[in-house]
């Protein structure tokens, strides 16, 4: 590192005691942009190389349980790895701030420049600067990501599995895929591209829908068995027309199984809603107008088709506030807000405490996304005062004590912010406890700076 001469100015001060009364020389160095742009690039290659390495770490992690959970090649999850690590931006970028200001602190320190700075006259702020400009830019940008992007990748990880219903035929080759869906269950003994061998398909009695229409079913008695379809062959294709949103298997050699007590349940449900029991639904992907008339009891409990067409209607979460971007939860908060007033005008007393509840969750979640937006500011600031107020030869003890101090007073203010928040305790203070925190320690530690060391 070096200071240009430009950079260092004299002013005449009174001399010291015993010294006589000539003129002293103190130097002062003003704003230095050779200083600023020496430390500023330390930090961002330190950081930038961390959070490649969170990112890296977390990938890793993410797709062994991706493709544990799917058992699909790492190929079909690569879209849901890539939408979580976009979502993981949210606290990676706030982490990687924190471990590279505390990294280059412990550098400076180990190597010492901070000495050198100092008898230079370097200030703490101007030391800091680097870290202040670099948190407030990346502050702006992630309030950005926290508000639009993070929330969507969010919802679109929670409807994963629609995603990889939608690419049931794309799968390329390969044996034993399983996958399990809102109470239904898919296994293929061998599948290639759209064909598929030996497929099943279970429903349980909280499945969605009948796997044939509820006319057929009736035809046959089956009191010893749940809900399972088994085909010796099956393709996949995308539907067409009123079938846009669905995945048809065309499957051959069926055998049908299922409970008689299931199917009068669905009958019962089908009266319920205003339909007979033999109706068609539209809301059953089950219910095929290809399904055949006739249907073959075996032993009383199997039907069987030499062909079926069988319809999945890919599940769609609803949005939770979480998902929902800046303007979507601005509506919502409105709207939840409008409800609140409504019930109060009631007497009921669990009605008024449940609108009330979720009204402050809305309001909360507006809050938290800025409290981890103004972290990206803080996190990085004060790591770099603790790392310059540590004297020490490692150069690892500022990280250490950064990630040990910061993230402990971050998320412990964090968590007692946000049940604050949630019971309508001023959630705009209440959610930023985190950060006030740690404004409280950093501000501690310039001051010790500033004073320098005693005695």
């Amino acid at each position: 590192m070096a200071v240009r001469v430009g950079d260092v100015c004299e002013t005449e001060l009174p001399p010291l005691a015993g010294a006589g009364r000539g003129p002293r020389t103190l130097r002062r160095v003003r704003s230095s942009s050779t200083l600023f742009g020496y430390l500023l690039r330390g930090l961002s290659v330190n950081c930038l190389l961390a959070f490649l390495i969170l990112e890296a770490v977390q990938g890793v992690i993410l797709t062994v349980r991706a493709t544990e959970a799917y058992s699909f090649d790492i190929l079909i999850v690569f879209p849901i790895l890539v939408r979580a690590f976009l979502q993981a931006i949210t606290y990676s970028l706030p982490l990687s701030l924190l471990f590279g200001a505390s990294l280059l602190a412990g550098r400076l320190n180990a190597d010492r420049e901070v000495l050198a700075l100092r008898s230079f006259g370097v200030s703490p702020l101007q030391a800091s600067l680097p870290a202040l400009a670099l948190g407030a830019a990346l502050t702006i940008g992630a309030h950005f990501l926290n508000s639009h992007w993070a929330p969507a990748m969010r919802y679109a990880n929670r409807n994963a599995e629609t995603m990889i219903l939608n690419n049931l035929g794309y799968l390329g080759e390969g044996w034993n895929l399983e996958f399990r869906s809102s109470g239904m269950s898919l296994w293929a003994r061998h599948y290639d591209g759209p064909t598929l061998e030996d497929f099943f398909i279970g429903v349980g009695k909280n499945g969605p829908s009948l796997l044939v229409s509820n006319d057929v079913a009736k035809t046959v008695e089956s009191p010893s068995y749940a809900q399972y379809l088994f085909a010796k062959r099956g393709s996949v294709a995308r539907g067409k027309g009123k079938r846009a949103e669905q995945i048809v298997l065309n499957l051959e050699g069926v055998s049908l199984f299922f409970d008689e007590d299931f199917i009068e349940g669905m009958g019962k449900r089908y009266a319920a809603d205003g339909k007979k029991p033999g109706e068609k639904s539209m809301d059953d992907p089950g219910d095929v107008q290809s399904a055949p008339p006739g249907a073959s009891a075996n032993f009383m409990q199997r039907a069987y088709f030499e062909r079926l067409e069988f319809a999945i209607v890919p599940p769609v979460r609803d949005k939770t506030v979480k998902d929902m971007s800046a303007g979507e939860l601005s509506l919502e908060t409105s709207n939840r807000l409008e409800r609140l007033r409504k019930v109060r005008s009631t007497s009921d007393s669990k009605a008024i405490d449940d609108a009330d509840g979720q009204y402050w969750y809305a309001v909360t979640e507006i809050h938290r996304r800025l409290s981890i937006s103004l972290a990206t500011l803080c996190f990085p600031l004060c790591a770099f005062l603790v790392g310059l107020s540590v004297s020490s030869a490692n150069r690892l003890l500022p990280f250490f004590v950064s990630m040990i101090v910061i993230p402990t007073l971050y998320f412990l203010g964090e968590m007692l912010g946000n049940y604050l928040a949630t019971k309508g305790i001023s959630p705009f203070a209440t959610q930023q406890i985190g950060n006030i925190l740690l404004c409280v320690l950093g501000a501690v530690l310039f001051v010790g700076l500033c004073r320098g060391p005693r005695g």
